[in-house]
């Protein structure tokens, strides 16, 4: 969790969610679900601009019985100590290539 914000938003799957203690519950909640969890970002790009950057992908989460693709979108702000996501957006429906 030290890479996110304590001021950071998720709008995920489930629902939004502000700060780094929901973000962390509802993270928590989902490597809980299995005994295994594996998530890789492909198609990854990244833009920066002085102090933000942005970076999006696919997201392909493997948990249990689950295993399916997003997209994501993430914001990170540089701060003292180095970069932290301040904003992640994850959407259905996406296809698998």
């Amino acid at each position: 969790m030290d890479g996110i914000a304590d001021d950071v938003v998720s709008y995920e799957h489930a629902g939004e969610y502000a700060g780094k203690a929901a973000v962390r519950e509802v993270c928590e909640s989902g490597l809980k679900s299995a005994d295994e969890v594996s998530l890789e970002t492909t198609e990854l790009q990244v833009e920066t601009q002085g102090d933000l950057a942005v970076a999006w992908g696919r997201d392909h989460v493997q948990a249990g019985s689950v295993d399916s693709w997003s997209r994501a979108t993430r914001v990170f702000r540089r701060e003292e100590g180095g970069w932290k996501m301040i904003h992640q957006h994850l959407s259905f429906p996406t296809q698998e290539r």
